[in-house]
C-alpha cells in the first residue's frame, strides 16, 4: 500500500540535499542563515499557525481542502524571472544538481522553532520535556514541516550531550500527530541520504536505528508492506552490526507487536524476523535471541511452532533444570553493565507473570551475580566479579523498584535481607570513576525504594523488618550511613499507616537502633506517635539508651508544654499531654493522681501534672543524684497538694532552684509554676527574684585569690626562685646532692585548701580514707565510674576551664531567674507589681553600678516584660514617673537607658489613663526644671523626656511654644533642639497651624530671617521654612 503524501511533490522526489547535510543539530552553534532570509515571525502556537509570507498552506493541524488531483509534484505559482533565478542558482550548486521545488527548506520556519532544536540536546530531562512538547505542537506549513522532520531525522545520529533521549520520541510524536500522509519511502530515503554510513560510522549506525524505531511507534505504518521493509533493513543491520543487536531486536519486537503472529511468522516475514530455521536450545541461545524470544511471549500464536520448546500459552517456561543454563544467559548479558542490555529485566517481568520470579531471583540473578542472600558477604573468588555484581544487582533493583516491576512482597523481603542492604556500604567508594554522594548507587535504590512504597499497601511486620535492617546496619557501619540513615527516616514517614504495629515491635525489642529513628522521624504533634508512646518508647529503650540520647529525652518533655504568648516567657502544660503524662506516671510510678477541687483547683492540678513529670524524669535519669533530686521533689509536692494549700514562698523559692538546674525541663517546669501561680505573687515574691538577680557576688573576671584554685605556674616559678636563694645562702656545699634535697624540703608546696580537701572526700564517699593506715574499700564498676565522674566534676572546678564553665552557668542561672521576675511583673497583680516599684528602680541602680552584663541583661529583660502589659485604670503610676525621673541621673550604659526610656512610656501611657492633662503637664513641669541654667546636665533629656514626647507628640502640640521658649534661655541647647526637632510634621502644619504659625515666627526672629512671601491659603510654608532654618543654626552637636 502507498501513502498519499500531501506535498507539493511526488514522492519519489528525492529530499533536497544542500540543507540534508547541514549540521545545526549536531553542534550547538546555529544553522548558517540563507542569502534571503524570511522576515521574523511571532513564536507560533498549537491554535494560530505560522503565517508566512508567501502564500500559505493549510496547517498541520488544520484540514486540507479535498481535492481529486493525482499525487503529483505541484509547483507554487511565481514570476518567470524568480522561477528562472532559482532554477538558475541550483544548477550551479554541485550539491543540488535536481531543485525539486522553488524555495529554500527551513527560510519559512520560524527561528524560535530551529532553537528548540538545542534544548531537545538538553542534559536536564525537564528542558528536553519541555522541548519535545513544543516540538509536537507547533503548527507549521507543509514545507516548514519537512524541514522540521529532517532536522529530526538528522539529530537521531548527534552523539551532542542528550540528543539520542529526546530526538527519536520527538521525531515519533510529530510523525503521529501530523496531518501529512508521509509516504514510507520518503521517509527512509530522507534517513538514508541524512544519514550516509562511511565505513561503519557508528553516529550514523545508531542514528538509522533510532529513526526506524521511532517510525514504527509513531503508529501511522502499520500495513505489512511497511513493516516489512523495516524488517528487511533491521535484517540487514543485524549481520553487519552484531553490537547493535539490543537495538535491532527492541525493533523487531515492536514490529511482531503491530503485525501480530500471523503476520510475523508469515513466509515473507519469516525470512528476515531474525528468528532461525531451527531455534537453539537453551543452553546455546545467544542473549539477544533469546531476548527476542520473550518479547514474542505475548503474541496470539495458535501454533507456537519452533518456540514451542520456550513458550506456552503466552508465558515463558522456567524449568529448574534450565536455571544454569538462564545464569549463562544473565552472565553474558550483564557482563559489560546492567544498562547495555535489557534482557535482565525483560527475564524477570516474565517469571513474574509466570508465576516463579522469587525462585527465579534467587536461583538464576543472585547466583549469575555472585551474591548469596544467606550469608553477610557475596562469596566468590574474584573481589572485582563481587563488585561488578553487587553493583549490577542493585542496578537492576532499582530499575525494577523505580518502574514498580517488582512484586510488594518480595520487594519487602529482599530490603529486610542483611546481606543485601549490607554490601551498599562502601560500593560507590569501590567503583572507578567518582559518584557523587546524591547520585551514588546505595542512594538511588533508597530513593526507588521510597517511590515503590509511597501509597502502597504493605504488610506491617515486612515493612518493620526493612525499617529495623536499614537502621541496624547503618548503626553497625557508621562511616557510610547518612544516605541510609535519611532513607530510614523517609521511609518511616511512608509507612506511617502502620505506626501503631512499629511502636508495638519496638517497645517488644527496644535494642533496635529503630527506636532512635522513630522518635525523631516525627514531631512532637504527630497523631499517630503522641506523647505517651514516645515516653514509653523511652522508657523501654534501657540505661544504654537513655545515656546516649538525653538530648532526645528533653525534646520528647519539651512537648509537654505551651507558649501561649511569643512576646513572654508565659509557659503551660498543654491540655493533650496532660492526660499522657498522668497515664504515663501511673504505669511507672503507680501515682493516682485525682483531679483537685476547690479554691486553688487550678493551681494544685498544676502540681499534679508537675509531680507525674517528675516521675517520669526519674525514671529516665541516669545519675542517682538527679533521681534523688526529682524524687525528693516530687515528696514535696506530694505533701503540698495533700494540705490543699499552697506556700507562694515555696514555690518562688523552689523555682528559683529549678532554674539553677542544668535541665532545660527543669526550667520550663519553673516557668510554668510562676505562670499559674501568678495570681498569687506579692511584691515580697518580686522583692526576693529583684534581690537574687541582683545579688553581686565575686566578679568571676577579677583575677582574686581563689582559695580553691589550685597551684599555678607562676606560684611554681617563685617557689623555684625561693630554693635558688636558699641554696646560695647555704653554708654547705652547692654540689652536695644531700644537702639540696634538704633545701627543697623547707620549701615545700603549700598545703591544700580545707575547701577542697572537703570537696573530694564528698567526690569520693565511702573511697574517701583518712590516712594511709585505712583499709582500701571494695568499689564495683558502676560505683568506680560514678566516683570517677564526681572527681572529674570537682577537678574541673579548680581550673581554668572549670572557672569558666562556672562563670557561664552563673550567667545562665541569673538570666533564667531574670525571666521568672519577667513573668511575675508581667502576670502578677497590678497592685503587687506597683507596690515593688521602689525595689524594681533599686534594681536599675544595683544593675548599672555593677557594670556587669549578666546583671544588666537579665534587668532589662524582666522591665522589658513589664513593659508589655496593660496597666489597669485602678493602678496610679503617675507618681513614679518623676521618681523615675529622679532615679535616671544615677544611670549608666546605653542598655539600660533603653530599658528606662521604656520604662518611661509605659508609666507615662498608665499616666493618660489615669488624667491626660495631669500627664502632659507633668512632663512639661519636668522640662522646665531639667532645661533650667542652674540644674545639671544628666540622663533626663533623653531618656525620660525625649522618648515619651517622641512616642506621645500629638499630646504635646500644644506645648509647643513653651519648648520653643525653653529652648531660648537653656544652656543645654542640643537636647533642647532635639526636643523641638520631634515637631517638624508637614501634616501637622495645617492641622495644628494655631499651634505651629506663631512657633514658627518666634523661630525666624530669633536666628533675624525675614519670612518669606507665603502663598495665599498656603501658611504651612512659613512653617516648612521656619524648621528648614531651625534645623541648618542648631545642627550642632549635645
Amino acid at each position: 500500500m502507498v501513502f498519499i503524501q500531501k506535498k507539493p511533490r511526488a514522492s519519489t522526489t528525492p529530499a533536497p540535499k544542500p540543507e540534508i547535510t547541514e549540521r545545526a543539530v549536531t553542534t550547538p552553534k546555529p544553522a548558517k542563515k540563507p542569502k534571503k532570509q524570511a522576515k521574523p515571525v511571532e513564536e507560533p502556537t498549537e491554535a494560530t499557525p505560522v503565517e508566512q509570507q508567501s502564500k500559505p498552506s493549510p496547517a498541520i493541524g488544520q484540514k486540507r481542502p479535498a481535492s481529486n488531483a493525482p499525487a503529483a509534484t505541484p509547483t507554487k505559482p511565481a514570476a518567470k524571472s524568480k522561477k528562472n533565478k532559482k532554477q538558475k542558482r541550483a544548477k550551479t550548486n554541485p550539491n543540488n544538481a535536481v531543485a525539486p521545488k522553488t524555495f529554500v527548506p527551513g527560510t519559512d520556519c520560524p527561528q524560535i522553532v530551529k532553537d528548540l532544536f538545542y534544548d531537545l540536546a538538553s542534559v536536564k530531562p525537564e528542558v528536553r520535556a519541555e522541548a519535545v512538547d513544543k516540538v509536537v505542537k507547533v503548527a507549521l506549513m507543509d514545507t516548514a514541516e519537512q524541514y522540521i522532520i529532517g532536522r529530526l531525522i538528522a539529530g537521531c545520529a548527534t552523539g551532542y550531550r542528550a540528543a539520542r533521549l529526546a530526538f527519536p520520541a520527538a521525531l515519533a510524536l510529530r510523525l503521529a500527530k501530523s496531518e501529512i500522509q508521509y509516504n514510507i519511502d520518503y521517509l527512509l530515503n530522507v534517513a538514508h541520504d541524512r544519514l550516509k554510513v562511511v565505513n561503519g560510522v557508528n553516529d550514523q549506525v545508531i542514528g538509522r536505528q533510532c529513526v526506524y524505531a521511532a517510525i514504527i511507534n509513531s503508529g501511522r505504518f502499520t500495513t505489512p508492506e511497511d513493516l516489512l521493509k523495516i524488517l528487511k533493513l533491521e535484517a540487514e543491520a543485524f549481520k553487519k552490526y552484531p553490537y547493535l543487536g539490543y537495538y535491532i531486536v527492541e525493533t523487531v519486537g515492536d514490529i511482531a507487536e503491530i503485525a501480530g503472529a500471523d503476520t510475523f511468522f508469515h513466509a515473507d516475514f519469516s525470512a528476515v524476523n531474525l528468528l532461525p530455521k531451527v531455534l537453539p536450545n537453551l543452553k546455546d541461545i545467544s542473549p539477544e535471541l533469546l531476548y527476542l524470544v520473550l518479547r514474542l511471549r505475548k503474541l496470539s500464536i495458535k501454533n507456537t511452532g519452533k518456540l514451542g520448546n520456550y513458550l506456552k500459552k503466552g508465558n515463558f517456561v522456567f524449568k529448574p533444570a534450565d536455571y544454569p543454563d538462564l545464569i549463562r544467559v544473565v552472565m553474558e548479558a550483564t557482563a559489560v553493565g546492567v544498562g547495555a542490555s535489557p534482557l535482565p529485566t525483560e527475564l524477570y517481568k516474565a517469571a513474574i507473570e509466570a508465576g516463579c520470579s522469587k525462585a527465579v531471583f534467587e536461583q538464576v540473578f543472585l547466583k549469575a551475580l555472585n551474591f548469596d542472600l544467606s550469608k553477610k558477604e557475596a562469596v566468590t573468588t574474584s573481589e572485582k566479579s563481587v563488585e561488578h555484581g553487587t553493583l549490577t544487582l542493585f542496578r537492576l533493583v532499582t530499575e525494577w523498584l523505580a518502574d514498580g516491576v517488582i512484586p510488594t512482597e518480595e520487594a519487602l523481603t529482599l530490603l529486610a535481607a542483611k546481606a543485601f542492604l549490607r554490601r551498599l556500604n562502601g560500593v560507590d567508594a569501590n567503583l572507578d570513576v567518582p559518584v557523587s554522594p546524591v547520585n551514588g548507587t546505595a542512594d538511588l535504590l533508597l530513593q526507588a525504594a521510597l517511590k515503590y512504597f509511597t501509597g502502597r499497601s504493605v504488610n506491617a511486620t515486612a515493612a518493620y523488618e526493612v525499617l529495623n535492617t536499614l537502621a541496624t546496619i547503618g548503626e553497625a557501619e557508621p562511616t557510610s550511613t547518612l544516605q541510609r540513615l535519611k532513607a530510614t527516616k523517609q521511609l518511616l514517614v511512608v509507612f506511617e499507616s502502620i505506626m501503631d504495629t512499629i511502636v508495638d515491635k519496638l517497645l517488644k525489642n527496644p535494642a533496635s537502633p529503630l527506636l532512635h529513628h522513630v522518635l525523631e522521624a516525627f514531631p512532637g504533634s504527630h497523631p499517630k506517635l503522641d506523647l505517651e508512646k514516645r515516653i514509653e518508647l523511652l522508657i523501654a529503650g534501657g540505661e544504654e539508651f537513655l545515656r546516649n540520647s538525653q538530648g532526645l529525652v528533653t525534646e520528647v518533655l519539651t512537648q509537654s508544654f505551651y507558649k501561649p504568648d511569643r512576646h513572654s516567657d508565659f509557659r503551660t502544660y498543654k491540655d493533650t499531654a496532660v492526660a499522657g503524662l498522668h497515664s504515663v506516671a501511673k504505669k511507672i510510678a503507680n501515682l493516682d493522681l485525682k483531679e483537685p477541687k476547690g479554691k486553688l483547683a487550678k493551681q494544685l492540678g498544676v502540681l499534679n501534672t508537675t509531680r507525674a513529670l517528675l516521675a517520669i524524669l526519674e525514671k529516665l535519669a541516669v545519675e542517682i543524684e538527679d533521681k534523688a533530686t526529682f524524687y525528693a521533689l516530687g515528696k514535696e509536692l506530694a505533701s503540698v497538694v495533700a494540705s490543699k494549700k499552697v506556700d507562694i514562698d515555696f514555690i518562688v523559692g523552689k523555682a528559683v532552684e529549678l532554674v539553677g538546674g542544668r535541665e532545660r525541663i527543669s526550667r520550663m517546669i519553673a516557668y510554668v509554676w510562676l505562670t499559674e501561680f501568678a495570681d498569687l505573687i506579692t511584691s515580697e515574691q518580686i522583692q526576693v527574684l529583684s534581690a537574687t538577680v541582683a545579688k553581686i557576688e565575686a566578679d568571676p573576671d577579677t583575677e582574686e585569690d581563689d582559695e580553691f584554685a589550685p597551684i599555678t605556674a607562676e606560684d611554681l616559678a617563685n617557689l623555684e626562685k625561693k630554693k635558688a636563694a636558699n641554696a646560695e645562702e647555704d653554708e654547705e656545699d652547692d654540689t652536695d646532692e644531700e644537702s639540696e634535697e634538704d633545701n627543697d624540703s623547707d620549701d615545700e608546696l603549700p598545703p591544700l585548701k580545707p575547701e577542697f580537701v572537703a570537696a573530694m572526700k564528698k567526690a569520693l564517699g565511702k573511697a574517701a580514707i583518712a590516712n594511709s593506715d585505712d583499709e582500701d574499700v571494695a568499689l564495683d564498676d558502676a560505683e568506680l565510674a560514678r566516683v570517677d565522674a564526681r572527681l572529674s566534676v570537682v577537678m574541673s572546678q579548680f581550673s581554668t576551664a572549670g572557672k569558666k564553665a562556672a562563670k557561664e552557668e552563673s550567667k545562665k542561672q541569673r538570666f533564667h531567674i531574670g525571666e521568672l521576675l519577667g513573668i511575675a511583673l508581667q502576670a502578677a497583680p497590678m497592685e503587687q507589681v506597683v507596690a515593688s516599684f521602689p525595689v524594681i528602680f533599686d534594681l536599675l541602680i544595683a544593675a548599672s553600678e555593677s557594670n556587669r552584663d549578666d546583671i544588666i541583661t537579665p534587668v532589662s529583660h524582666a522591665i522589658g516584660q513589664l513593659c508589655t502589659r496593660t496597666p489597669i485604670l485602678e493602678a496610679e503610676l503617675s507618681p513614679f514617673y518623676n521618681t523615675l525621673a529622679e532615679k535616671a541621673a544615677e544611670i549608666h550604659g546605653a542598655k539600660l537607658r533603653t530599658t528606662v526610656s521604656r520604662l518611661a512610656t509605659f508609666l507615662f501611657k498608665a499616666g493618660l489613663r489615669d488624667d491626660t492633662e495631669t500627664a502632659v503637664q507633668n512632663v512639661v513641669n519636668l522640662a522646665e526644671k531639667y532645661f533650667d541654667k542652674e540644674t545639671p546636665k544628666s540622663a533626663v533629656g533623653e531618656v525620660i523626656i525625649g522618648p515619651v514626647a517622641a512616642k506621645n507628640v500629638q499630646h504635646f502640640y500644644s506645648h509647643l511654644d513653651k519648648f520653643f521658649d525653653l529652648f531660648t534661655t537653656t544652656n543645654k541647647k542640643g537636647e533642647a533642639a532635639t526636643l523641638i526637632k520631634l515637631f517638624n510634621r508637614k501634616d501637622s502644619f495645617i492641622i495644628h497651624s494655631k499651634h505651629y504659625d506663631p512657633v514658627a515666627k518666634k523661630m525666624l526672629a530669633h536666628f533675624n530671617v525675614q519670612p518669606n512671601p507665603q502663598p495665599v491659603g498656603k501658611p504651612s510654608k512659613l512653617c516648612a521654612q521656619a524648621w528648614k532654618v531651625f534645623g541648618n543654626r542648631t545642627n550642632f552637636a549635645h
